[in-house]
């Protein structure tokens, strides 16, 4: 587990004395832990300090040096007997390895920190907690706050005042504290959690504050450690695979329209980012006007700048036109983005040229037929149809080799892969993609 406190000086906070009265060691987990944007300084829980010893870590130097927290017991128990070692600064991706957990703290204070800040990476809160107290109560412990100049260590007047007159002596009043400063605090943090609250809907838990600490601990560890049901299994995270001309486009729209996810079109994406004139938009635009593929480096950027947004953390997405190798599923799991479900569509090339070579639009309005399924209601409107240089047979064929030769290894990167007859009414490919998203995953028969 991971502590944040508040302080470059070790304040580790309450609940971080809590810990260490309690058997617990907390130590910065880096040199650069300390982020003065946040003013929040990361700190972490050794469960075994005989074992931090010998790890080629900052930590590890430290504790061989003997310079950390002298005195300690070589054995200090554990508080989650599976986790393991957080290693990273306040502002670089978190590394985990085998079970592991953090508690974050004085890192939210606005909605805007809700957004992630690091490609890849994006806190999720299973277990928010809100400590609540009476603003009364919250002044007059701010007014006792005393800090040992020395050590760092917090004291307080009334709750926690050191017995040793030589500590007493040295005590100071840290700055930021009056009563002026604390209430403008407050009147921040009010405005501010009325927007951040709703973030995290169902899960939420606000804890009365105004307590024993022993009391306030003992709900938020009871609380983190219940398993939390909601209506869904998980967060969806849906890909759709399949040739050109599948349907992936109309089945992404009623999955985000009937469940709530973000439809992804990484097609869509990167004409988005040419329109907004952004740094990525002006790199692609060169591509377009030179009718060449937009290197995978470059869509990996927009698509992962687009996928770790508040509302594909929250709500899920379904993703469709990417990753179109190997290569790229590669590149998109490396990253951190693996979807949960996959579905391939499947359906035969007489039926993929059918859809798409007959499919025509109207320069004049902009509406779009198919001479088939939708025929233009007029002969006036069928005169001036055109087709799009991209559906023509020769172009459909081209394309559907070049599907046909990456399909098989798609399909065992991602098993295991729903596959689905998309040959059908749209309506009844949606039952099958329900069904397969609210239901477990099948098991294999040996």
């Amino acid at each position: 587990s991971s502590w944040k406190g508040d302080e470059p000086s070790g304040n580790k906070g309450i609940g971080g004395v809590f810990l260490e009265k309690r058997g617990f060691t907390l130590t910065p987990v880096s040199p650069c832990a300390w982020n003065p944007t946040s003013r929040s300084f990361l700190w972490e829980i050794i469960p075994n300090v005989a074992e931090a010893v010998q790890t080629e870590t900052w930590v590890g130097s430290k504790l061989r040096q003997r310079r950390l927290f002298p005195g300690h017991p070589p054995s200090l128990g554990a508080l989650c007997p599976e986790s393991t070692r957080l290693c990273a600064g306040a502002e670089r991706p978190l590394e985990l390895t085998g079970r592991a957990g953090w508690w974050w703290f004085n890192v939210v204070y606005t909605p805007k920190d809700l957004l992630p800040t690091t490609p890849g990476f994006t806190p999720c809160l299973l277990c928010p907690v809100v400590l609540s107290a009476p603003d009364t109560v919250l002044i007059e412990r701010n007014l006792g706050k005393r800090v040992d100049p020395l050590t760092g260590e917090v004291y307080h007047t009334t709750f926690d005042w050191p017995p040793q007159p030589e500590i007493q002596n040295r005590l100071l009043v840290p700055a930021g504290i009056s009563e002026g400063e604390t209430a403008r605090k407050l009147l921040e943090f009010h405005r501010n959690i009325v927007r951040i609250a709703p973030s995290y809907p169902k899960i939420l838990r606000v804890i009365p504050a105004d307590q024993p600490c022993v009391d306030v601990f003992c709900q938020a560890l009871t609380y983190v450690q219940t398993i939390h049901r909601s209506n869904a299994p998980f967060t969806p995270r849906v890909l759709l695979l399949g040739p050109m001309g599948s349907g992936k486009s109309l089945q992404a729209a009623l999955l985000a329209q009937k469940y709530g996810l973000v439809n992804v079109c990484c097609g869509q994406l990167l004409k988005e980012a040419v329109a907004d004139k952004s740094k990525y938009g002006k790199v692609i635009l060169s591509f377009f006007e030179k009718e060449i593929a937009v290197p995978d480096s470059i869509i990996m950027k927009v698509l992962g700048r687009r996928l770790d947004q508040q509302d594909c953390v929250e709500r899920g997405w379904v993703l469709h036109g990417f990753p179109r190798d190997l290569d790229q599923a590669h590149m998109l799991n490396s990253l951190g983005y693996k979807p949960n479900r996959v579905f391939f569509l499947n359906v035969p090339f007489d039926s993929i040229l059918e859809r798409l070579t007959l499919r025509r639009t109207d320069p004049v309005t902009g509406e779009r037929y198919h001479l088939m399924y939708k025929p233009p209601p007029t002969v006036e409107i069928q005169a001036r149809l055109l087709q799009n240089p991209k559906d023509t047979e020769e172009q459909v064929k081209l394309k559907m080799d070049l599907f046909c030769r990456t399909s098989a290894e798609l399909e065992q990167f991602y098993q295991p892969v729903l596959p689905l007859n998309g040959d059908q009414d749209p309506y009844t490919v949606f039952e099958y993609l329900e069904s397969g998203i609210i239901n477990p995953l099948p098991n294999k028969v040996p």
